[in-house]
């Protein structure tokens, strides 16, 4: 990966850790019943995501503990169930389940890095143990490995997941009817 393409999303990534909903997250007083509710979507985004990986062998070493369905699980079952799948999260798995492996490499980017960087400041902010957040030892061989396989064609793609993530804390937002914090 270039640095240029980190550099063409500054402006999308930058409105998506701006949202209410993240700022929310970010504030230690998210109620349990809500981030619950966001758990459930992503456990239901990263099963489309990672069932769609796993027909092309992507998570093979090095990337077997970037997976995160199995943590999302174990997170899910700490919190209230929700059992709603949201707009925006049927209309993301819909459209992953039909991506070739090149379209699904800005899908790791964007989503394993921003939970394995942001999720960090997310699980402080929550207190307690999040295996969500829990990347294990191999972190940077990950990072490097995911990295490699991106280039700066891959922007639209890439642009696109954080518009679906976006719309994922819009939905939660309107939802829960969560004003500013």
């Amino acid at each position: 990966m270039t640095v240029q393409l980190k550099e063409m999303l500054n402006d999308i990534h930058r409105e998506a850790e701006n949202h209410d909903w993240v700022k929310y997250m970010m504030s230690g007083e998210m109620l349990d019943e809500h981030y619950g509710a966001y758990l459930s979507q992503q456990l239901h985004i990263y099963t489309a995501l990672e069932n769609r990986c796993d027909a092309f062998n992507m998570f093979d070493p090095p990337l077997h503990d970037m997976r995160r369905m199995l943590p999302l699980a174990i997170d899910c079952s700490n919190y209230p169930q929700f059992k709603k799948i949201l707009p925006s999260t049927k209309i993301y798995m819909e459209r992953v389940a039909k991506l070739q492996e090149n379209k699904l490499w800005p899908h790791i980017y964007v989503r394993h890095f921003g939970d394995m960087y942001g999720g960090a400041m997310i699980a402080k902010k929550l207190g307690g143990n999040h295996a969500y957040y829990d990347f294990g030892p191999n972190k940077k061989d990950m990072i490097t490995f995911v990295r490699m396989k991106l280039n700066n064609k891959m922007f639209a793609e890439c642009e696109q997941v954080f518009k679906d993530a976006i719309a994922l804390f819009d939905d939660l937002d309107n939802y829960f009817k969560v004003d500013d914090v």
